[in-house]
C-alpha cells in the first residue's frame, strides 16, 4: 500500500473544514440563543413591573405598587409575583418570567374572551426559560358551572391560539375557588 501525503492545499482544505464544523454550529446556536431571549421580533412587550423589579416602557409605577386580588399589600406570599399592569379595567396580571408563571383575574359573567393586554402576557410568558420545545403549559381554574367553565377554558385556549400554541399542549386543572368570588383566579405555569 502507498501512503497518502497532503499537500499544502489539501492541508488548508481540512482545516478550514474543521473550522467550519466547529464555528458554524456554535454561531448557530449562540444566534437561536439570543433571538429565543427577545420577547417577540417587533419589541413588544407588556406594560408593568418585571421580575427585576424594572417598569416597562410606559408603564405605570403606582399600578404596579397596588394591592394583589386579595386586597393585600405585597407582604404576602402570593406576592412573590410582580404585577404587570394590564391597562385595562378587566385585570391586573401577576407574572414571573424566570419561574414561568403568570396569574389573572377573569368574570365569565362579563367576557367571553381575555382582553388584549393578558392575551400579549400570555405571549411574554412564552420569552420564559422554562418554555422549551417539550412545555405543557398547565392551566389552573376554579371550578365553575359547565356554561363558565366552557367560557373560561375557550378564552384561555383563543389567547394561546393567538399567541401560536398548539391547544394540544394546554391541559387544563380544576381547583376548589373560595366562596362568593365573581371574578375567576387563572394560573398558567410552564412545565
Amino acid at each position: 500500500m502507498q501512503g497518502y501525503v497532503l499537500t499544502e492545499r489539501g492541508k488548508l482544505l481540512v482545516a478550514m473544514l474543521i473550522v467550519l464544523l466547529l464555528v458554524l454550529p456554535s454561531l448557530i446556536f449562540v444566534i437561536w440563543s439570543v433571538s429565543k431571549n427577545n420577547p417577540d421580533e417587533e419589541g413588544n412587550t407588556p406594560t408593568g413591573s418585571y421580575q427585576n423589579g424594572s417598569e416597562a416602557p410606559g408603564s405605570d409605577a403606582s399600578a404596579s405598587a397596588s394591592k394583589d386580588s386579595n386586597g393585600q399589600d405585597g407582604d404576602n406570599p402570593d406576592s412573590d409575583i410582580p404585577q404587570i399592569s394590564s391597562g385595562s379595567s378587566i385585570n391586573p396580571v401577576l407574572f414571573d418570567l424566570d419561574e414561568g408563571k403568570m396569574s389573572f383575574l377573569f368574570n365569565p359573567d362579563k367576557h367571553n374572551n381575555l382582553d388584549s393586554d393578558t392575551t400579549a402576557a400570555i405571549g411574554f410568558l412564552l420569552t420564559s426559560p422554562k418554555n422549551t420545545e417539550d412545555t405543557i403549559f398547565a392551566v389552573e381554574i376554579p371550578q365553575l358551572t359547565d356554561e363558565k367553565t366552557a367560557i373560561v377554558t375557550t378564552a384561555v385556549l383563543n389567547a394561546f391560539e393567538l399567541n401560536n400554541v398548539s391547544v394540544n399542549d394546554v391541559i387544563f386543572f380544576v381547583y376548589q375557588p373560595e366562596p362568593d368570588l365573581e371574578d375567576c383566579k387563572i394560573n398558567i405555569s410552564l412545565r
